[in-house]
């Protein structure tokens, strides 16, 4: 990148405050512009008392940058604050609920054996009621 010589000179103004303003505007929204596409400033036509005016415009997206940027970092260094303090919470829940799950899991376990026993003195029982079906039709 080459960088360009520019001679700042003092031009004798005689602009109303109306086309000071507007002209301001003019020239932060070119400055905008052009800082969002990327494009070099100092290669644009700024002449007379466009470039001070080039000048405020860059001192104040500067100042808007790190602006945005100041309230970003407080926002993450927040965020950051919030996690640390809700992670701890959040794997003492999760250990907790862990071990319920493991206490649910045993109790399921022995809840499945009572009615394996269950089951099996339901089937006992069937074939004792058959037993004695038959034996009552044999006496009969």
């Amino acid at each position: 990148m080459s960088k360009t010589q520019t001679k700042m000179e003092l031009v004798e103004t005689t602009e109303s405050t109306e086309f000071k303003k507007t002209r301001m505007k003019e020239v932060r929204a070119m400055v905008s512009t052009a800082l969002r596409q990327n494009r070099r400033i100092d290669l644009m036509d700024f002449t007379g008392t466009d470039i001070p005016r080039v000048m405020v415009a860059l001192q104040d997206e500067v100042m808007d940058a790190r602006n945005r940027h100041a309230k970003a970092t407080k926002h993450i260094s927040s965020s950051k604050q919030m996690v640390n303090i809700i992670l701890p919470v959040v794997e003492g829940v999760m250990e907790l609920q862990g071990m319920h799950i493991e206490k649910l899991e045993s109790e399921m376990e022995i809840q499945n054996e009572h009615l394996q026993e269950a089951h099996e003195d339901c089937i006992t029982l069937s074939e004792q009621v058959e037993a004695l079906t038959k034996t009552v039709e044999v006496l009969r």
